[in-house]
């Protein structure tokens, strides 16, 4: 834009331009000269100031630019700060020069004002012997508290504290910052007055449970200037702080030691060593903890080694713990037969006993004088590890059998059907399976695990059937001369591979003649018992110790060592419904649903099911325990002793109506009772019952075991008391036992041999006299009835 002016302002002119290129010298000369020249308004800048602190600035500008921005950008100003440092003045200029009045300005620059307003910076100076001490701690609580809203700075030359950010906050902090202060001062007078002190001879219980109590930490945290030391086997507490602390920290640590209560308690050693695994002790611990129970399990701090400490914080606790530790241990036995010894040396067996101590919290230990393995531990790896050994046992003992046959028999099932029995091996070879023939060629003798020798009876009992037998009397003149001389057995053994048999040639014709037939149901394949001894009282009752499978006895009732849930799950109960078959577990089990567990020494009566007895007796024998134990060797009578004889005599009192019973070696099997012990009781329940009870109708009594080692306990005690009575028989050809006019019958597998008294041939006729049913017997044209 030109103007046009006269000469005298041309001077002036030149002037403004000047001016404008140094505004800052001449800016208030052209304001003094703007009203009197309206035409520069255009050309000169408004501008306002404003005093501002730089830091605070450069605060607002590093942790608020963008709230800054927005305000500049609402005002439509810029600003500009003074580049000395030691200034305060912002200067203030609008964005659009031709529409912000002087009073626009203003008003704008005061809003922007009020916004810088609402920022502040605080200092404070710090004495230096306690300036390192809020630092630290500052530091230490602005990690925890960070906030943007302001910044706390320290200056270690000048010893200074200086605080920038809004209002508020800064306010804030400082108040803090006093307080801190303030705490410091009064920290570092405690301070000076710090002693230390011990305490000796606390228990060692005691102070491990005041250590994990948790009560030694709170303490700490709630004094920064406290220090505990707890050691419990040095059996010593040490306290350092000040002494007005130490006074009060005694006091409450004692009162919590004056409460605790500990509470000595016994369990099997064998179960104890496990607890002192590392591992398992942290396993019982947490147990407490989760249960909310104040209580620590110490051991090794007994009299005995069957002893642990419970301390618990007071009477109640240490109750609970004590309950929760004999709920969460068990300790479950399993008898060696003479085959599972066996197992015992073979590398497998120390492979899965490493196996499982490793894998879970118990401890397998093989007792060798009482032939029983223990599992001990925790209750729940306890049951899983017990089913590992039964199995093992189960897939790895080698069990033998022996079937008699008669010498023709054995001889075509080994050399004609070899291939037969070699087949049966073959498909059972994971079993272990081996048959061959008895040293005196009259039976077959097999070997193998429970599993097999259960698949591997049926099929050898086939065989035997299907063998079949005849004879042909010889009683031409010259004949027996022929076949006992050089050309009759070569012909013989033509003839027998020709058509695949045996023939057995006799010299005497009065020898026994076998004839076989089949099992009836009622027959038990293999089972001989043995008749060991017997008693027959002054009562005409007769006691009998035999040793033999009570599942197979034929008796009218046996006695069943079962559990209080009437749940057959192992041992002999087990067996029991394996023999007599599920529905003897079902008529338990709806008993129990119906009436309730069984206490020890009560009975049930349930069927027999396929048994070849009429019922079971079901019995619930006491288990044994290290407290029994303990009072047997004091010479005391235990709990378990009443509650066994209780059981037999029971049991006895169910079968008073029957002719006979057969009872086993009740809890001297997984229960523990020694079996020396349960002999004792056993017979001194028969002996009262008879004695009690003279005219009742059971007359016998069969002590029953196939475990050696029980009958060996009932032989023992029934020879202590009546080897020197005339009615004391002892069996020394171990003769099978026959009871109640049934007449014992050679067994083999799946045959039953009866032999005739004698065959002749006289006059031309031939007399075979054998035994046998009478009505039964086909092919004969008279029949003599003999009286």
């Amino acid at each position: 834009m030109k103007f046009s002016l006269p000469s005298y302002f041309s001077y002036l002119l030149s002037g403004v331009q000047n001016v404008i290129q140094k505004r800052h010298t001449l800016e208030s000369k052209l304001l003094t000269v703007k009203p009197h020249y309206p035409f520069l308004q255009d050309t000169i800048v408004k501008k306002t100031e404003i005093t501002i602190d730089p830091e605070v600035f450069k605060y607002i500008q590093m942790n608020h630019e963008r709230e800054l921005q927005m305000v500049l950008e609402e005002c439509k100003v810029q600003v500009e700060l003074s580049k000395d440092l030691q200034a305060s003045v912002m200067t203030v200029s609008p964005t659009d020069t031709k529409k912000d009045t002087d009073q626009l300005l203003e008003e704008k620059a005061g809003y922007l004002e009020s916004f810088l307003q609402s920022f502040k910076k605080s200092q404070l100076n710090i004495a230096s012997e306690i300036f390192d001490e809020i630092a630290q701690r500052w530091k230490k609580q602005s990690s925890v508290d960070g906030s943007c809203n302001f910044l706390v700075s320290f200056d270690d030359h000048r010893r200074l504290v200086q605080i920038i950010g809004r209002v508020a906050h800064v306010d804030k902090e400082q108040q803090k910052l006093q307080d801190l202060i303030q705490e410091v001062k009064e920290d570092t007078e405690l301070m000076k007055s710090v002693v230390q002190v011990a305490e000796d001879n606390i228990p060692k219980s005691r102070l491990t449970l005041l250590e994990m109590s948790g009560i030694c930490n709170r303490l700490r945290n709630d004094y920064r200037h406290l220090s505990i030391a707890v050691d419990s086997n040095g059996q010593k507490l040490s306290l350092k702080g000040p002494r007005s602390l130490i006074q009060e920290v005694k006091a409450e640590v004692f009162t919590f030691i004056s409460k605790i209560i500990e509470q000595t308690t016994e369990l099997p050693a064998k179960v104890i060593n496990v607890l002192k695994r590392p591992e398992v002790s942290r396993f019982i611990q947490d147990l407490l903890q989760q249960k909310g129970i104040q209580a620590v399990v110490l051991y090794g701090q007994g009299q005995s080694s069957n002893e642990v400490k419970v301390v618990g914080v007071d009477s109640r606790s240490t109750k609970e713990a004590e309950n929760v530790l004999q709920d969460a241990v068990q300790e479950k036995s399993h008898h060696l037969t003479a085959e599972n010894a066996q197992v015992l040396e073979n590398r497998i067996w120390k492979d899965v006993q490493t196996s499982i101590a490793s894998r879970f919290k118990v401890g397998i230990t093989v007792d060798t004088r009482s032939s029983t393995i223990w599992v001990s531990g925790i209750t729940r790896d306890v049951q899983e590890c017990f089913e590992k050994v039964e199995n093992f046992f189960k897939e790895n003992t080698i069990l033998h059998s022996v079937i008699p046959l008669e010498y023709g028999t054995t001889r075509f099932l080994s050399e004609v059907w070899k291939s037969k029995l070699d087949g049966i091996k073959r498909e059972l070879a994971n079993c272990s399976i081996d048959m061959r023939v008895a040293a005196d060629s009259e039976g077959i003798e097999i070997s193998g695990t429970a599993e097999g020798l259960e698949k591997c009876l049926p099929q050898l009992n086939a065989l035997v059937a299907a063998v079949q037998k005849d004879s042909v009397p010889i009683d031409k003149p010259g004949m027996k001369k022929f076949f006992l001389g050089e050309k009759g057995p070569a012909l013989l053994k033509a003839t027998e591979e020709k058509h695949r048999c045996i023939i057995l040639p006799s010299e005497r014709a009065e020898e026994d003649i076998s004839v076989i037939h089949k099992v009836t149901e009622d027959d038990k394949v293999g089972y001989a018992p043995e008749l060991i001894c017997s008693y027959v009282t002054n009562e005409e009752k007769k006691i009998s110790v035999v040793k033999g499978d009570i599942t197979k006895e034929r008796v009218d009732a046996i006695v069943n060592a079962a559990n209080g849930e009437l749940n057959h799950i192992g041992g002999l109960a087990a067996a029991i419904v394996r023999e007599g078959g599920k529905e003897i577990q079902d008529e338990c089990t709806a008993y129990v649903r119906d009436h309730g567990s069984l206490l020890e020494g009560q009975t049930m009566v349930s069927a027999a099911g396929k048994l070849p007895c009429s019922q079971v007796i079901h019995a619930v024998g006491p288990r044994w325990d290290y407290t029994a134990s303990k009072l047997l060797k004091e010479g005391k009578t235990p709990k378990q002793e009443r509650y066994l004889k209780y059981a037999i005599t029971s049991s006895l009192k169910e079968a008073a109506n029957l002719r006979s019973v057969a009872i086993p070696a009740v809890s001297s099997g997984v229960f523990g009772v020694p079996r020396d012990l349960c002999a004792r009781v056993i017979l001194d329940a028969v002996l009262d019952f008879c004695a009690e009870n003279p005219t009742c109708k059971l007359s016998e009594i069969h002590l029953i075991d196939s475990d050696d080692n029980s009958v060996r306990a009932f032989t023992e005690e029934m020879k202590r008391r009546f080897a020197e009575e005339g009615t004391f028989k002892e069996e020394r050809n171990r003769s099978p036992v026959v009871a109640f006019g049934f007449q014992a019958k050679s067994r083999a597998a799946g045959v039953v041999m009866t032999r005739t008294a004698r065959s002749f041939t006289s006059h031309g006729i031939r007399i075979t006299v054998k035994v046998g049913d009478l009505a039964k017997e086909q092919g004969s044209t008279a029949i003599v009835l003999c009286h």
